[in-house]
């Protein structure tokens, strides 16, 4: 594209005015290129004169004597006013201004601007920083305290350096030549942008996908505060337009419509979050640490930047810092000042962007091209005594999935104060996902990769802190079975209505009657060293110790008799605990409804509500939950009546949630799965699984990562898979088997047992990963995602599989 205008159109550009009306002509516009891929066009230079004193800011238009065309058949009345003050306000050093501009080409849509910015130049926007490209004249000078950014490519005093009025200052030490005598500095921009919806937002509140289009007759208008370091002011102001003619049609789409030379080649839109603050000054002692994290918009080149932070007086430059992620357009990087000293109040913090590839591919010969954004971090009063401390278990591997724990309960307060929040944030990129008062929190990943964690803790003085270096996660693929151990020769009766994980510890319920009535729970720990913990000797009807024992987040295991009868007593539930706490046993009353008898299915507990129940299938027509404080010696039992036959049980501990499978019965409904609140025992649904014939479900999972319920099929070989926020049946999975005996999940698989197989599901596809053979007659399974083993007891040969996952 010659992207020359045409003579006819750069006449308008005259057309700018300023103040009350009164339109000041001026010589148009020449094109302004720097290389061959970037369009640089100044739409007009002002000069604006500040007394605070009378409480004016007068403005003239600046002329150029680099051309001059005949602009008088353009300036009949009514005059067309581009520059506009909207409103003026001096608050003792400090101008309140609105800046008016409308677009001059006005039913010219292909004119419309891009990267539109009006530039505030003066002898010195930030005072005291040096480096080796920026010189600072300090006493007097002015500063802009709400810019969108920085620029140093604008020289201080119209336009030196034998470039004239429509001329670049390449802002390096400034070079000025015999004639100009001047300091480099960096000047202060607004953008003048359609998608502002409030004038004097800051450019972070704009989309910042979207990019900024001044179309056409459009006016826009912008809020300046201006702090003045003399009595009276004279500086320039500058509108510069970064653009080339957009494709297709209005309304246009940003950026796609807009090539690349309308990007700015500097970093248009810089962000700075404070990840950490501890910066302190108590009029005695200074000092303190901060750490930022920047995200840089450069549509040009967003990759090939470096950065750093300046701040003199309070710390030494700090950088370069490359990228440590980003997206579309953008790159985001990290920076930790850990040596500071603070003046009070308040510290400016330089930001520096810098090109990588000395000036962008030749658009500057080898001149790094810079932007700038200044950051005001607030300086506490006193240090900050807060101590930020996580770690994170199980330890690796970890796996898609997995939940994981993070715990900051050794974070730690110097002095008296007290820790009262804890932010999460989950990809280390300064937004904290989750905050809470509590410091234990979980959480998982379902896609491969390295992600890194940061903590941030605040105590009740607001004092933060934030880990000096984040966690490193690395979540892995499912990987296929390992069989690392054969346990034959030690169970009696290994058959294990439940089997379940503690810490590294597996832990195998043989409380179901065998020849030599040998029940109990068996530990198998680490080394896959088998002992049995806990002896059951049996007290209900006929001594017959119930099918179900479960160690739950309680860390205790619920191991319900079978019976209780009218004439021999009640059933009997025994509570062991896990760390050396008292074993508690309990009765459970029968019930005259159910002829007298407590028949009892499964158990569970939940831990931060200490609570315990069991399912009694003897109620006719119905069945019960029967509820307690397992802390108490002599509890009051409540009853919940369910559908018929309740006989597995299922929690989800975080929701307080308690999913019920009732069977049915012969002739009567299918079986259906209740979800009962166990924080006040109120039914929240119930709903009919997809098999509507009476059969015994035989396992039941629930997963908590994925909202997913998951049971398995007594006789038809099939799993189904339910969503549990809506309770919607997300698919039935047939396994090809005549029937699933157990099912249980690790990370994003499903882990299933079949006769002489164990089977591994994708939870996400619900695909076949893998098939491994596994004994004889493999029963109820448990995957323990502290170490990755999965523990399978095996019905026919009398043993238990111990597999590496």
């Amino acid at each position: 594209m010659n992207k020359l205008l045409p003579v006819f159109l750069l006449i308008l550009f005259a057309l700018m005015g300023c103040s009350s009306g009164a339109s000041v002509t001026t010589a148009p516009d020449t094109e302004i290129q720097k290389g061959t891929d970037s369009t640089h066009h100044l739409w007009g230079l002002w000069q604006f004169t500040a007394d605070p004193v009378a409480g004016t800011l007068d403005c003239i238009q600046l002329r150029s004597t680099d051309m001059h065309i005949n602009v008088l058949p353009f300036l009949e009345p009514p005059p067309f006013v581009n520059l506009t003050l909207e409103a003026l306000e001096f608050n003792g050093n400090l101008i309140e201004v609105d800046i008016g501009l409308r677009h001059p080409f006005l039913g010219l849509t292909e004119f419309s601007g891009f990267d539109v910015c009006g530039i505030l130049i003066t002898n010195g926007s930030v005072t005291g920083f040096t480096d080796s490209s920026i010189r600072m004249t300090g006493e007097g000078d002015t500063r802009l305290l709400n810019p969108d950014g920085l620029a140093r490519w604008w020289n201080p005093t119209e336009f030196p350096h034998n470039a004239g009025m429509l001329g670049y200052n390449d802002g390096l030490l400034g070079k000025p030549d015999s004639s100009a005598n001047f300091d480099s500095t960096i000047n202060a921009y607004k953008f003048f942008c359609d998608e502002l919806t409030n004038p004097d937002s800051p450019v972070s509140d704009m989309d910042c996908e979207s990019r900024c289009v001044f179309n056409a007759g459009q006016k826009n208008i912008r809020h300046y505060t201006i702090e003045l370091g003399n009595e009276g002011l004279v500086f320039n102001y500058a509108v510069d337009a970064c653009w080339e003619f957009p494709s297709g049609s209005p309304p246009w789409t940003v950026p796609d419509d807009f090539g690349e030379g309308a990007n700015r080649v500097e970093a248009w839109n810089i962000s700075v979050t404070e990840t950490n603050n501890n910066l302190f000054n108590d009029g005695v002692s200074n000092g303190g640490s901060l750490s930022l994290l920047i995200d840089v918009w450069d549509h040009y080149n967003s990759e090939l930047n470096m950065v750093y932070a300046d701040s003199p007086g309070n710390f030494t430059a700090v950088g370069p810092e490359s990228p440590i992620g980003g997206g579309p357009g953008y790159s985001t990087y990290s920076i930790d000042i850990t040596t500071a000293t603070p003046d009070e109040g308040s510290i400016d913090v330089l930001i520096t962007v810098e090109s990588e590839d000395s000036g962008y591919g030749g658009i500057i010969p080898g001149e790094p091209v810079c932007a700038y954004f200044l950051h005001t971090a607030e300086v506490s009063e006193t240090a900050a005594m807060v101590v930020a401390v996580a770690e994170f278990y199980p330890d690796p591997p970890n796996y898609i999935c997995d939940i994981i724990t993070f715990d900051a309960s050794e974070s730690y307060d110097l002095g008296d104060a007290e820790i009262v929040k804890y932010e999460w944030d989950w990809d280390n990129d300064g937004n904290y996902e989750d905050e809470t008062t509590d410091p234990v929190i979980t959480h998982s990943w379902p896609s491969v990769g390295t992600y890194y964690v940061q903590l941030r803790v605040t105590n009740d003085q607001d004092a933060t802190d934030t880990l000096d270096e984040p966690l490193e996660i690395d979540i892995l693929t499912i990987i296929e079975p390992t069989l690392i151990e054969n346990l034959t020769g030690i169970f009696h009766s290994p058959y294990c209505s439940k089997v379940d994980t503690q810490n590294n510890d597996g832990w195998v319920d043989c409380t179901q009657a065998s020849p030599v009535l040998d029940f109990g729970f068996y530990k198998i720990d680490n080394d896959e060293d088998v002992e049995k913990v806990f002896e059951k000797t049996g007290s209900g009807f006929l001594g017959m110790p119930g099918p179900f024992g479960l160690n739950v987040e309680a860390r205790k295991i619920i191991a319900p008799d079978m019976l209780g009868f009218e004439m021999l007593g009640p059933a009997k539930v025994d509570v062991w605990d896990l760390d050396g706490g008292a074993d508690l046993q309990f009765n459970i009353p029968y019930n005259p409804a159910g002829g007298g008898v407590a028949f009892l299915g499964d158990g569970e507990l939940f831990g931060d509500l200490s609570v315990a129940v069991v399912c009694d299938t003897a109620v006719k027509p119905l069945g019960r939950l029967v509820t307690w404080d397992y802390t108490e010696s002599s509890p009051t039992y409540s009853e919940h009546f369910t559908a018929e036959f309740p006989n597995l049980l299922e929690a989800d501990y975080e929701g307080h949630r308690l999913f019920v499978y009732c069977r049915g019965s012969f002739g009567g409904p299918g079986p259906t799965i209740e979800v009962w609140d166990a924080s006040d025992w109120t039914k929240i649904t119930s709903f009919q699984t997809q098999t509507t014939a009476y059969e015994s479900m035989t396992d039941i999972d629930y997963h908590p990562a994925l909202k997913q319920l998951y049971f398995g099929s007594g006789s038809n070989g099939a799993f189904e898979v339910w969503e549990t926020e809506t309770y919607t049946h997300v698919k039935t999975v047939n396994t090809g088997y005549g029937v699933v005996r157990g099912i249980d999940h690790m990370g994003c698989g499903i882990y299933v047992t079949v006769p002489g197989r164990l089977l591994v599901y994708n939870a996400n596809t619900f695909n076949l990963l893998f098939d491994v053979a596994c004994g004889t007659d493999p029963r109820v399974l448990s995957c323990n995602p502290n170490n990755h083993k999965i523990y399978v007891p095996d019905m026919g040969g009398q043993t238990v599989f111990v597999f590496q996952g």
